[in-house]
């Protein structure tokens, strides 16, 4: 449990550096969307950079070597020490707390906690992995998913209890079906919605659904 719980709440950090670009500057400079090259590079001139892309789809791996320097110093303006690593990868650390999130130079994030570091891919692909082969691929869009040895987390935008209830039957049918626990309830006016069981293999799932919140995680 201790686990998933990690690997949901660096989805949550992956989503909401994205949404805030970072956390350490409210006054951020924003990049005009025709001042973005196409294929998501932040723009080059430190009075352009845009750091809203941290957790998103941008890739910073790709900044080309002269407009480093001035990324750099644009960054330790908004509180954050950022470094371009010789594997490819970029890292940005908060100044203030010393917390760090790396883009790998194939655009996921890596996110180091206690128990170890854990891969988180914003950019809203369905992943192909050792979990994800053991379930149908749904027909959501995905938010972020994060990922480590033992676990798989997913998290899906704008679906309906009804359209997770149909994926359940699905993820049934592909093996799901061991010690099946149900919780199907109206809570404070809040409809709330999971499902776990294991498959033959002892794999784990749990699916569920709050809100337009959803997601599920598989864990061995």
């Amino acid at each position: 449990m201790k686990k998933v719980l990690i690997l949901a709440l660096a989805l949550t950090v992956a989503i909401a550096l994205a949404a805030c670009g970072g956390g350490s500057n409210n006054n951020a400079p924003s990049t005009p969307a025709n001042n973005t090259p196409a294929n998501n590079t932040p723009a080059s001139g430190s009075a352009n950079f845009d750091f809203s892309g941290i957790g998103g789809g941008v890739l910073f791996t790709d900044i080309p070597a002269a407009d480093r320097p001035a990324f750099i110093a644009e960054g330790k303006k908004q509180g954050l020490d950022i470094t371009f690593q010789a594997d490819g990868s970029v890292k940005f650390v908060e100044i203030a707390d010393g917390s760090a999130i790396v883009q790998n130079a194939d655009g996921t994030w890596t996110v180091e906690t206690d128990d170890g570091a854990m891969t988180v891919d914003t950019s809203g692909s369905w992943p192909d992995n050792k979990f994800t082969k053991l379930v149908p691929k749904p027909d959501f869009t995905v938010i972020a998913g994060a990922i480590d040895e033992t676990t798989f987390t997913v998290t899906f935008e704008n679906t309906s209890i009804d359209q997770i209830k149909a994926y359940v039957e699905k993820v049934k049918a592909a093996g799901f079906n061991i010690d099946e626990e149900l919780t199907d309830m109206d809570m404070a006016g809040m409809a709330v919605y999971s499902f776990s069981a294991y498959n033959a293999d002892d794999y784990n799932i749990t699916v569920y659904s709050t809100q337009g919140f959803s997601g599920f995680t598989i864990s061995k």
